[in-house]
């Protein structure tokens, strides 16, 4: 029911990073047989939320499961794996960032009928505030009298947009975001080419290892990431050509403006960070020997004006402002704070 399906491959609950508990409480509850017939997962973006489900749904659906996880081997775990599970139902938004409420009822009119390969059947709705109140509430009856052998996974960045009687009717797990620890473990296990970046990459993503995963596997963020920095310098030490050659390139890169507008704040960050002594709460450590000649021409009250400026940048842009007017004021903007 979604065009954006994820190949699911091999997940377990007790391989996931981040959200321990979470994974420890459900893996008891499934060797009891006691899991519930409704979940809400809640994280930020990146946080795994739909790594978690899928894991879930494969332990729910598996025919022999192992304390609590799936077995691999079974016709329902192969058919996860392959993505041929008719018992596993996959709901997201649509390219107009919805859920109407026609897939929602054929979701659970999919519930309804027994599972033909597996011991339940599934469904997950991805980014469930995407759902309007209309299909929330075709999800009550399912959700006040649920199939003996139906089990409904929700997932969502911003739970505050769900219906109270939805809320009331499910079991909620939060995901915690990964520590700075956490988060370098993960680099060195998972993208070792990238260590060198794990603080900066901790920062920039909060922890979220699903957009860490997502930065690793495109080559062209660190490139842009180096370009931002050479623009950096240039206006905070060159003058004003800088910032022409700078607003030039920000139209050019619009695609990427939130990349580049979120690399802009961690250098001011950073340099706020160098001024005070602060080396370890430097996000930007690969980059700190470049950096440190920068604070002969910024101080603190010229990194305040400079995020300032970015703030007024993403303003303007939200109010539909000229886009060459809005690149031009900021990368004069980001040069006069550097001062005379």
């Amino acid at each position: 029911m979604s065009d954006r399906t994820p190949q699911w491959g091999k997940v377990r609950l007790d391989g996931l990073r981040g959200g321990e508990q979470i994974t420890r409480n459900l893996t008891m509850a499934m060797t009891g047989d006691k899991i519930p017939h409704a979940i809400l997962i809640v994280g930020s973006p990146g946080t795994g939320k739909t790594t978690l489900a899928h894991a879930i749904a494969n332990a729910a659906m598996c025919s022999s499961p192992v304390r609590g996880s799936p077995c691999g081997v079974c016709t329902a775990c192969k058919m996860i794996i392959q993505g041929t599970a008719p018992e596993l139902t996959y709901i997201a938004p649509d390219d107009k960032g919805l859920i109407p409420v026609n897939i929602v009822r054929r979701a659970i009119e999919a519930m309804q009928l027994k599972p033909a390969y597996a011991a339940r059947k599934v469904v997950i709705v991805d980014d469930c505030d995407a759902m309007n109140a209309q299909a929330q509430n075709a999800f009550l009856k399912t959700l006040e009298e649920p199939p003996a052998t139906g089990m409904l996974i929700l997932t969502t960045s911003h739970p505050d947009t769900l219906l109270p009687t939805v809320i009331s009717r499910v079991s909620r797990f939060d995901i915690d975001r990964a520590s700075e620890e956490e988060t370098i473990s993960y680099i060195a296990s998972e993208h070792p080419a990238y260590y060198a970046q794990a603080h900066f990459l901790h920062t920039y993503t909060g922890g979220a290892t699903g957009q860490i995963d997502r930065i690793c596997a495109d080559p062209g963020f660190m490139e842009l990431r180096d370009t931002c920095l050479s623009h950096f310098t240039a206006m905070v030490s060159d003058g004003p050509d800088a910032a022409f050659l700078f607003a030039e390139w920000l139209e050019r890169e619009q695609d990427k403006e939130d990349h580049i507008l979120h690399m802009l704040m961690t250098f001011y960050s950073d340099l706020l960070m160098l001024q005070v002594g602060f080396v370890d709460r430097v996000a930007n450590r690969d980059y700190q020997a470049k950096l440190s000649p920068l604070l002969e021409f910024v101080d603190a009250d010229k990194c305040l004006k400079g995020t300032a400026a970015i703030d007024e940048y993403r303003r303007r842009r939200r109010a539909m402002v000229n886009i060459s007017l809005c690149c031009g004021a900021l990368g004069v903007a980001l040069t006069v704070a550097k001062g005379t």
